[in-house]
């Protein structure tokens, strides 16, 4: 493989992989990418075409995979402008690859919005190839893309069009991922390899967030390239091949395959064909090794491939009479949501669908199928009403949507600590103003029934055995004693006026330790309290003796050094913690986020 560069006719520098056959049979192949994917990860496809006697090309686009920079931001279209430069980007490169190879010759494989791409050159460029696989290609019905142009169009209102667009990409992908049995990642869609949905999503060339112009760009280009005026035509002979899976939500399950072949026969060729990957989904040039693409590609294009014909895709998916693909696909979609599909939808049925999906995602999805069951239902499309309706609703949209992102962040966020909490054995218990226990973690009710026993299934009562003693280093907080033990504080943090829970007696934050007073220190923690606190490493492990309720003669046994020395290292470490007694330096230790990496269960002295 020769990784080299193409040069756009603006000066933009692509990124150019070529991979010659050892066995050449004059044949010329080129593989284009889609959103999602760069051409290196293609690159087991692209050579398993090489090995078939193919010499084959493929260029990353200006915007994806490492023709990306500066000059074109990664994920990003300009707005009535970007689609443009993509087809000439292409065209550029298919020149580059098929000088000197004939017509029928030359093949190209185009997935996804490569598809468009190509079927926009080829208005012009009617003898581009001879053989032309359209693989998982975006559906041609115009009413649904439309739709989409009309969503990046609010969008940009609000949201400005070279700003990454998490909102659409989440939308998109879950309008798509309905049509799957589960999701549990929006590239799901591309593949049900898990592997490669990994490997996809950890490759920021591939899986980047694009912004609202992009998504604008890319609905406007795919309706473009299945428009053709009359009179455009491609050359006499071009065979086309629509490959697509038989998870593929793009194609609806194959369902909008029989109109493309349709119009691909309207646009004068005699040979099209379609071939259904049952396990497939969108991506189905990246799994080589599951599906053997480039085997099957070759056997097509040398015509060894059984393919089915547009009468037998349209047996196999029959459309009701006056009824299209779009009315069929949201009827369904709607009706596995549960939801009864309306001809009827005003936009403040969507804007509450909108509000309710903060409790249930779903309802993000039925919103866009309810608009695609309208548009599909109308007798004629108003491009004025629909745009009317989606500019109405998309501040509600977004607002909606940053509320269900920042609480799915907030729960995730909550997740972890309470893990991270729980492994230190860290037990949290929130009390409101009229001393009701709000929350206890696992940690919160164990330290209870070690310091307390059978009085620690009431925690209000329990804990009202402890001796309140205000440390000298910060009067906001409240040591718990009991007996000799200090089993943990007392505060409340500010953030609970936010919540309405004013200070008073009962209300605020408990935290207990319950920790074996014979665990061993760990460098670790030393190494925390060193830096932390600029203690040596001897000091740092009287102090951690200390949080453990060690007295300086057992200390000093523990340690195997005298007394004098263990009290010449404490009071060091008293003047570097400015603390004045080992119960302040208890307090000090409690009430600081080294709590959370403490062993031991620390003692009065």
């Amino acid at each position: 493989m020769i990784r080299s560069h193409i040069v756009s006719d603006d000066g933009t520098v692509l990124q150019h992989i070529f991979c010659r056959s050892d066995n050449p049979s004059g044949k010329t192949a080129f593989v284009t990418h889609t959103q999602a994917q760069h051409s290196l990860n293609l690159l087991k496809t692209i050579k398993g075409l090489a090995n078939r006697g193919f010499d084959v090309h493929a260029v990353d686009l200006r915007g994806h995979g490492h023709s990306s920079g500066k000059k074109a931001p990664l994920g990003h279209m300009q707005i009535d402008k970007g689609w443009d430069l993509l087809v000439a980007d292409l065209r550029k490169a298919f020149k580059v690859a098929f000088d000197g190879t004939n017509w029928d010759e030359r093949l190209i494989v185009a997935p996804n919005i490569g598809t468009s791409l190509t079927l926009d050159i080829l208005k012009t460029w009617p003898d581009l190839a001879k053989n032309i696989v359209l693989s998982s290609p975006p559906p041609s019905e115009p009413r649904l893309m439309r739709m989409g142009q009309a969503f990046t169009k609010a969008r940009t209102l609000f949201h400005g069009e070279d700003n990454q667009d998490e909102l659409t990409l989440q939308q998109l992908y879950r309008f798509l991922g309905l049509h799957l049995e589960s999701q549990s990642s929006l590239i799901d869609v591309v593949s049900s390899d898990p592997e490669i949905v990994r490997e996809l999503m950890s490759d920021p060339y591939a899986w980047p967030i694009p912004t609202t112009g992009y998504f604008h760009e890319m609905f406007r280009g795919i309706e473009r390239g299945w428009t053709w005026d009359e009179g455009q035509s491609v050359k006499a002979g071009t065979r086309f091949l629509l490959l697509y899976g038989g998870e593929d939500p793009v194609s609806a399950r194959g369902l909008f395959i029989e109109p493309m072949m349709r119009t691909l026969l309207a646009i004068g060729s005699d040979d099209v064909g379609a071939y259904c990957i049952p396990e497939g989904r969108g991506g189905l040039l990246i799994e080589e090794e599951r599906f053997q693409i480039s085997s099957l590609l070759a056997r097509w294009e040398s015509g060894d491939l059984p393919i089915r014909t547009m009468s037998q895709m349209k047996a196999e998916f029959q459309v009701p009479e006056g009824q299209s693909g779009l009315h069929v696909v949201s009827s369904t979609m709607l009706e596995r949501l549960g939801s009864t599909p309306r001809s009827d939808i005003r936009s403040e049925d969507l804007v509450e669908l909108c509000y309710t999906a903060i409790d249930s995602e779903r309802h993000w999805t039925e919103a866009l199928y309810q608009l695609a069951f309208e548009i599909a239902h109308s007798s004629e499309f108003d491009n004025d009403r629909v745009g009317d309706m989606l500019r109405q609703i998309m501040p509600h949209w977004q607002r909606a949507f940053m509320l269900s992102k920042q609480m799915m962040q907030n729960a995730v966020i909550g997740s972890i600590l309470q893990d991270i909490i729980g492994r230190f054995g860290i037990g949290i218990g929130i009390f409101t103003t009229d001393s009701n226990l709000l929350y206890g973690n696992p940690a919160f009710y164990q330290a209870l029934d070690r310091h307390f026993g059978g009085e620690g299934a009431d925690p209000l009562r329990a804990l009202g055995k402890c001796v309140l003693e205000q440390p000298k280093t910060d009067r906001r907080e409240t040591l718990l004693v009991k007996g000799d033990e200090t089993v943990g504080f007392f505060f409340h943090p500010p953030i609970m006026h936010k919540m309405g829970m004013v200070p008073s007696t009962g209300s605020g934050v408990v935290i207990l330790i319950d920790r074996a007073e014979e665990a061993v220190a760990s460098e670790d923690q030393k190494e925390l309290l060193r830096l932390a606190y600029g203690l040596t490493d001897k000091e740092a492990e009287t102090t951690l003796l200390v949080s453990r309720g060690l007295s300086p003669d057992r200390i000093s046994e523990k340690l195997a050094v005298s007394v004098n020395t263990v009290r010449t290292h404490l009071k060091s470490v008293f003047e570097k913690m400015n603390v004045r007694s080992q119960s302040e330096l208890v307090s000090r230790l409690l009430s600081g986020a080294f709590s959370l990496v403490l062993d031991g269960s620390p003692e009065r002295t």
